[in-house]
């Protein structure tokens, strides 16, 4: 676990400040040639902050662009910086999340700080639909919002023990489920 800070963003509402919701994640920034560890921040406002650039603020369609460019990235070679504290060292991981599965969990912590409901959320939904009425449709449905859940995240579809066992049994496999 990273300690990081808490940062915010104040929106002006006549003649009131109040404190916008956010919600982040760890991504690695280039800077100069060298990859950084930082947060990336999501806004209410639908603005996007990377915590170690002081006060610029970005949309959706710029960080897409800055992962275009690998300014923004998933993966590391054999080193990177964690800024004014350390420089670590790595050997092969073997592992790292796909920038576009990166992005598809940014696109839900923008959805879930403007209170719209996140990939998980609709993919848990069209589990439940499909338990209540097993038909095509509904598990093409489920299909649809499984796979638009980012790889990495689902896992959470459920506990932590069956992790998203059920979805992949009722997609991809003939099993039937013993009740």
């Amino acid at each position: 676990m990273m300690i990081t800070s808490n940062p915010f963003k104040m929106e002006y509402k006549s003649k009131l400040y109040s404190r916008l919701d956010d919600n982040d994640t760890f991504i690695f920034y280039n800077f100069k040639g060298e990859f950084y560890l930082t947060t990336l921040i999501a806004y209410e406002d639908k603005t996007l902050k990377i915590g170690m650039l002081e006060k610029e603020y970005f949309s959706l369609e710029e960080i897409k662009d800055m992962f275009d460019k690998n300014i923004l990235t998933t993966e590391v070679k054999d080193k990177f910086f964690i800024k004014d504290f350390a420089e670590i060292k790595i050997e092969s991981i073997g592992y790292f999340v796909k920038k576009s599965q990166k992005f598809k969990e940014i696109e839900d912590m923008m959805k879930k700080v403007c209170g719209e409901k996140t990939t998980l959320e609709l993919c848990k939904e069209a589990y439940h639909q499909y338990l209540s009425y097993q038909c095509d449709y509904t598990k093409e449905k489920l299909r649809k919002a499984y796979e638009a859940v980012p790889e990495h995240e689902r896992i959470y579809l459920e506990d932590m023990d069956s992790k998203d066992w059920d979805y992949q049994r009722i997609l991809y496999s003939n099993e039937k489920r013993e009740v």
